[in-house]
């Protein structure tokens, strides 16, 4: 596979919110809602901070011991010893269990937190870097993470099974939808290979936790990337300062509300915080945690525990408890000695809320970093949007844009009335000149009129333009076909296309490639074409 990159600003693809841009940008607005910048500097920084904040090295390195008991690569070795050095720091990246990994950005997340680990390597050598891929196991959104698209197949895992998908186990049902992908892959130069690892990782009887585990060492065990399920009463022991405090005094609530009322007025706020950020969880149920009248219960009365019953679970049987989306991030800074964090842009988005509330249990917030984002594209689609005379980047405008800029710039006739409308503009400027002469009164009544003349030049020139579109049906239907290959469904390919069709095509080398293009600290958009 032959592949070549360019990149561009985030802000000039119209696909990130004004936030993410804003924060990229360091708009002073932000700039109060993180202690380390999304640069070189500001892991140095985390780092800094960090070391004031030390983690229970010994408990971190024996729980990923465990998990790695069976097998690890040598390097993934190296770094679960390492973890009980002074001197070594994680990147984070953290997603929820989806079957066969979702969505594309999946992969890039990763690459992108292996990519940081070896820059940071390279920059502060007396020290060492260790990527995270952090399993979302506990969440229960079983309709989100049951589904994946692959070609524009939507595939659904139809099982009863209820509760954290992470603890879920992999049936004859999900076993079905591994034969589909095979009849669907199969044919693909690698796609036998990749059912293999399919089929590998997805044993029936094993929880989908492990099977993602198991996916994930597959494609990225020679980076020394680890896994974790945080899903672990040793680690969730080390919260119970935390959770109680969220049982009894609610600061979270407190702290998050905060911040949630003064970002609304220019911002879109990303978190709800609850007054408890706790679900009850065990086998087959995850459900939210609510005091009412001095009792603890969840929705189908699960739970029904005096305060002194749930703080004696609480000290018993810490994995009992499941952090929402608030308390999550501050688990997952409180087990990893972390100094980066790498997510998507509605990740870094409800990230910069919670600042408040890591300062006020003495959590540090880590750098906050907007993982990697890549369009693919065959080199062949590419060489025909340039005999349109377009590129990719004109994908980004829309349907409507992309039409339009194709139609002015072939046609052999002016589409636009802006000659008359500045035409316009002087002659009315001449007239209100002539008419406060008179009577200051009739400027008003001028520009009225001016305003409804531009309004109908402007009509005229749409008008004009939607009929030299008719002439050119055929290369608008062309165009609209090219830019859904590359756009599917109008949005970004990896926020809808998964990695399996790529990899059944082209095997560990689509790995490799992304890999190779995969940015650190750059913060750009990246376009790959690939032949």
């Amino acid at each position: 596979m032959n592949s070549s990159a360019s990149v561009l600003p985030y802000e000039q693809t119209g696909a990130f919110s004004g936030l993410v841009i804003d924060y990229l940008n360091a708009a002073p607005a932000l700039q109060s809602m993180y202690h380390a910048e999304p640069n070189l500097n500001g892991l140095r920084v985390a780092v800094a901070q960090r070391r004031l904040h030390p983690v229970n090295r010994p408990l971190l390195h024996d729980v990923f011991k465990d998990l790695y008991a069976k097998q690890a690569s040598q390097k993934q070795a190296e770094n679960i010893q390492s973890l009980l050095s002074e001197h070594t720091f994680t990147i984070c990246t953290a997603h929820q269990p989806n079957i066969f990994s979702g969505y594309l950005y999946f992969v890039y997340k990763i690459l992108h937190v292996i990519r940081i680990a070896e820059t940071m390597k390279t920059e502060m050598p007396d020290l060492h870097f260790v990527p995270v891929y952090y399993i979302g196991s506990e969440d229960n959104d079983l309709e989100e993470l049951g589904q994946v698209k692959v070609d524009g197949v939507k595939m659904v895992w139809q099982t009863k099974q209820k509760g954290a998908v992470g603890r879920m186990k992999v049936d004859k049902a999900l076993l079905q939808l591994i034969a589909q992908l095979e009849g669907q892959l199969g044919v693909h130069p690698h796609g036998a290979a990749l059912i293999s690892v399919l089929r590998e990782s997805y044993k029936e009887g094993s929880t989908i936790a492990a099977a993602t585990k198991a996916l994930v060492d597959h494609l990225f065990s020679q980076y020394g990337l680890l896994v974790l399920d945080a899903d672990d009463a040793r680690l969730k022991s080390v919260m119970k300062p935390i959770f109680t405090n969220d049982l009894l005094e609610h600061d979270a609530h407190r702290l998050v509300s905060h911040v949630g009322e003064e970002m609304q007025h220019q911002y879109k706020v990303q978190v709800n915080p609850r007054e408890i950020n706790l679900f009850y969880l065990i086998d087959g149920l995850r459900e939210r945690i609510v005091e009412t009248n001095g009792f603890y219960t969840t929705e189908s009365g699960a739970i029904k525990m005096t305060r002194q019953e749930i703080l004696q679970l609480m000290d018993d049987h810490p994995e009992c408890f499941s952090p929402n989306v608030v308390l999550r991030a501050l688990y997952q800074e409180s087990i990893l000695p972390d100094i980066a964090f790498v997510g998507g842009g509605s990740e870094i988005a409800y990230w910069l809320e919670l600042k408040p509330m890591f300062d006020h249990f003495k959590v540090p917030l880590p750098a906050l970093i907007l993982r990697n984002s890549f369009i693919v594209a065959k080199t062949e689609d590419e060489q025909k949007l340039k005999t349109f005379g377009l590129g990719i980047t004109d994908l980004f405008a829309g349907e409507f844009a992309l039409i339009d800029k194709y139609v002015k710039t072939h046609s052999s006739k002016v589409l636009d009335t802006e000659n008359e409308r500045a035409a316009a503009t002087e002659m009315f400027k001449g007239l209100k000149v002539k008419a406060a002469a008179v009577d200051q009164t009739l400027v008003q009544h001028i520009e009225a009129l001016e305003t409804k003349l531009d309004k109908k030049l402007t009509d005229a020139g749409k008008k004009i333009l939607r009929a030299e579109k008719r002439k050119f049906e055929t290369e608008k239907l062309q165009l609209l076909k090219l830019r859904n290959k590359i756009f599917p469904n109008g949005t970004l390919q990896e926020r809808v296309d998964n990695f399996m069709p790529y990899y059944a095509m082209y095997g560990t080398e689509f790995i490799d490639m992304l890999y190779n293009h995969s940015l650190s600290l750059e913060q750009q958009f990246s376009i790959i074409a690939i032949s």
